[in-house]
């Protein structure tokens, strides 16, 4: 499995209790409003990189299919043909695992986006609801 430097820490957000009892001045606020900017700030190069990586799939998949096309009109004027429906064969095996791995690694970014946000974004509501309600 590949490794991706996602920078993703737990924000303040994360590890500020929101109880009726935590004070929450516009400070306060001001803090945990920085800490999901610098959060939605990291989700953004993941997504970035999320983007690049499936352009360079997108771009090796297409040459792949070019060499399978190359190999089909091979076939067509090969005297042995049994050894290029072999190459063929291992092509489309290669193609295959390769593009498990594809995906194996594009869910793993995902879920790294998916979780993060969930949290942050429960964590921002219950954080306004409670300076809404201290308001009156």
């Amino acid at each position: 499995m590949a490794t991706f430097e996602t920078g993703f820490e737990d924000s303040q957000l994360m590890d500020t209790p929101h109880d009726n009892q935590t004070a929450l001045t516009p400070g306060n606020l001001r803090v945990q409003l920085q800490a999901l900017l610098d959060d939605k700030e990291k989700q953004l190069k993941l997504a970035g990189a999320l983007g690049q990586r499936v352009l360079a799939q997108q771009v090796e998949l297409e040459e792949r299919i070019t060499q399978l096309n190359d190999l089909e009109t091979e076939k067509a004027t090969a005297s042995d043909e049994e050894v290029v429906e072999s190459k063929i064969r291992d092509k489309l095996r290669e193609l295959r695992d390769t593009m498990n791995s594809w995906e194996s690694e594009n869910q793993d970014i995902f879920d790294v986006i998916g979780n993060k946000a969930r949290p942050i974004l429960s964590n921002l509501a219950v954080v306004l609801t409670e300076t809404h309600a201290s308001s009156y």
